[in-house]
């Protein structure tokens, strides 16, 4: 039954087809019209591929269309304290405001924290704070092995100091269960 609905729909359409081609008559000029062609503005030139940005822009094309807002960032190849890393920067209306690396390297996640902490406690002194979480950040935990033991994240936080003695920066250490090493730079401004 099916099967002949179908049949019925598909010769009405052709018989619709067939009838409005023949109004027009057997020698009757079929041919479509130039369209005109506006000149398109910049807007219809540029349709996105990705975000803001058409396949091929240079990653200054991009950065200049931004409108930077709260959550913006422009991602980049960097180096941390003898790292790889994957560099995040942050903008919002009035600029940058944060940068994050994303840590690489085929140690450890507890090597590259102890590492890259050592290093920051030897350019900035000692940290003004250190804390030690379950890995959904429920709890704390004692001591830097509870963490290893149990999964956990480990965050040590530094203030930076420019020459007048005011803090400009903060600057946080991140040990995250997933495996990841981060280390967040923001102005305090």
């Amino acid at each position: 039954m099916k099967a002949r609905a179908w049949q019925l729909l598909v010769t009405a359409i052709l018989l619709l087809f067939l009838c409005s081609c023949s109004a027009t008559g057997p020698d009757a000029d079929i041919s479509i019209p130039d369209a005109p062609s506006p000149t398109p503005t910049a807007a219809q030139e540029r349709i996105p591929d990705i975000g803001i940005g058409v396949w091929g822009d240079s990653p200054e094309t991009v950065e200049a269309l931004c409108e930077y807002g709260e959550w913006a960032f422009v991602r980049t190849p960097g180096e941390f304290a003898g790292y790889d890393s994957i560099l995040e920067y942050y903008f919002n209306d009035k600029g940058l405001y944060s940068g994050q690396h994303w840590i690489m390297g085929t140690q450890s996640r507890d090597e590259k924290y102890l590492s890259i902490k050592e290093i920051l406690t030897v350019q900035y002194g000692e940290p003004s704070a250190e804390k030690f979480l379950t890995g959904d950040q429920s709890e704390g935990l004692p001591s830097f092995e509870d963490v290893l033991e149990q999964n956990g994240r480990a965050e040590v936080f530094w203030r930076i100091y420019d020459g007048s003695n005011s803090s400009r920066s903060s600057l946080l250490l991140s040990m995250l269960p997933d495996g990841h090493v981060t280390v967040l730079i923001s102005s305090l401004a």
